[in-house]
């Protein structure tokens, strides 16, 4: 059973909902989707072009996962309960962060739709786009099973947003770190936010000096074994306090979410229900006194336009 502090009734109502319906959903969906057996990428390059960026994070939305690779928020279902750990608590940053009954909200790189169909529940419409059309067939039938209309999912680019109108919420969580060019983005965001509109943006922090230097994170893409690499940026958090704004944005708020160190994903695998009552006291204390949100799993920003 999901328990959430902080959340309302009819986002707790949504997930439940949800859990009732996605691991069936999950088996059905998995029976039809083609056994993958890439070769393109063994071995690993050194540099990653734009088409295998493309084509890997496709492999990646078809092997629908509960676990800490989640695709497109599933991990919020997983059994075990730090990694649900970890997703719920940057579900809660999202939603805190939120602003009552948005009219048009945006979900950008939105996966498997579990946080648009959320998201569409508390706006009058809500959009999602993602890369792939796996995550984006998935998503729709998500929206379908559980009877909400004003929900649309859009395949495209993120990296290249065609959009003929603007939203008062935007919501682009775990996206830019996977982008070839991912401050480019936080300018065509700024461009799509209305005036008085809020973007609410997490990604991977560090507090170790670097600016942002692209590294690769190993992940298992197929049944034979085989492992391809990522695209995977962690920003040290001051710098991109300054590329925020730089791009015209203000910080009205950060949460770090869920301890992040060398180890973590042992411990939230392994880690028992009762131990992480005691991970949430810690996280919050570190939140209050601005140390967690250099060196979480991933951090939440509340972001604003800049008067002009």
């Amino acid at each position: 059973m999901l328990r959430l502090r902080g959340m309302g009734h009819k986002a707790l109502e949504t997930l439940r909902e949800m859990q009732d319906v996605l691991p069936e959903l999950m088996r059905h969906w998995e029976k039809g989707v083609p056994s993958l057996i890439p070769s393109a990428l063994t071995p690993a390059p050194k540099r990653i072009e734009e088409a295998d960026m493309t084509r890997i994070y496709e492999m990646r939305a078809r092997r629908l996962s509960w676990g800490l690779g989640g695709t497109g928020y599933l991990g919020f279902f997983s059994s075990r309960p730090g990694i649900r750990h970890i997703f719920l608590s940057r579900l809660e940053a999202i939603l805190n962060f939120t602003p009552p009954s948005p009219s048009a909200t945006l979900d950008v790189g939105c996966g498997a739709g579990v946080i648009t169909i959320l998201l569409a529940r508390l706006s009058k419409r809500a959009i999602g786009i993602d890369a792939s059309n796996t995550a984006i067939e998935f998503a729709r039938e998500l929206a379908r099973r559980l009877r909400v209309k004003n929900v649309e999912f859009r395949e495209g680019n993120v990296e290249s947003l065609k959009l003929d109108q603007r939203f008062d919420l935007i919501v682009c969580s775990e996206v830019i770190e996977h982008l070839s060019r991912p401050l480019l983005l936080l300018r065509d965001l700024h461009g799509l936010l209305r005036d008085d509109g809020v973007l609410i943006l997490s990604t991977p922090c560090t507090f170790l000096p670097s600016r942002g230097e692209k590294h690769v994170d190993r992940m298992l893409y197929s049944a034979t074994g085989k492992c391809y690499l990522r695209p995977h940026y962690r920003f040290n958090y001051g710098y991109l306090l300054r590329e925020l704004k730089a791009s015209g944005l203000n910080v009205e708020g950060t949460r770090g979410c869920a301890l992040g160190f060398p180890a973590y994903p042992v411990l939230y695998y392994f880690v028992p229900n009762s131990i992480v009552p005691v991970l949430r006291r810690i996280e919050a204390s570190l939140n209050e006194v601005n140390i967690m949100q250099r060196c979480a799993v991933t951090t939440c920003f509340k972001l604003t336009k800049q008067a002009t």
